[in-house]
């Protein structure tokens, strides 16, 4: 587990993810929230240029609103302090009832390093059989694909034997 931690050190440099929860607890509430954070990511939007990415992503069922946004680094996520609408807007939802929750993580490596212990542009290998390449690389060595008439037939299959 230290050699995981150790690899995979958040460098906020490198890239920034926030996830914010908003638990809105009615479905009126829901809705005014919905279109009013609507509204204030455009203003963000427009306002911001570090922001790489925003979506925003209703659950009907559970009166919940998930907001992810990715930024290029750190420094531009304390940015969303400046703009008047995301501070307005910041006060407003606890006073209607609006639960706020967020996490933010940092890139912490490339996936192979981070999953495989891998370098970063390294094929990642299948561990469980030796010399033997991911499991969708391998996926083209299915004898049903080199043979077009046995497609749908499992390899007992009696109408599958050669005479």
């Amino acid at each position: 587990m230290a050699e995981a931690a150790s690899r995979c050190a958040p460098d906020p440099d490198d890239g920034v993810i926030v996830v914010t929860r908003f638990d809105c607890g009615g479905l009126w509430r829901l809705l005014v929230f919905r279109i009013a954070h609507a509204w204030i990511s455009a203003r963000i939007r427009l306002r911001l240029e570090g922001l790489v990415f925003l979506s925003t992503r209703t659950d009907f069922a559970a009166r919940r609103v998930l907001s992810v946004t990715i930024f290029h680094n750190l420094d531009e996520v304390y940015q969303m302090g400046t703009i008047p609408a995301h501070i307005k807007a910041a006060r407003i939802t606890r006073k209607v009832g609006v639960r706020t929750r967020g996490a933010i993580f940092a890139n912490v490596g490339d996936w192979r390093t981070v999953l495989f212990d891998a370098a970063a542009g390294e094929p990642v290998i299948d561990r469980h059989t030796p010399g033997r390449s991911s499991p969708r690389a391998s996926s083209t060595s299915d004898p049903a694909a080199s043979n077009p008439g046995s497609a749908g037939r499992s390899p007992k299959d009696p109408a599958r034997r050669r005479p």
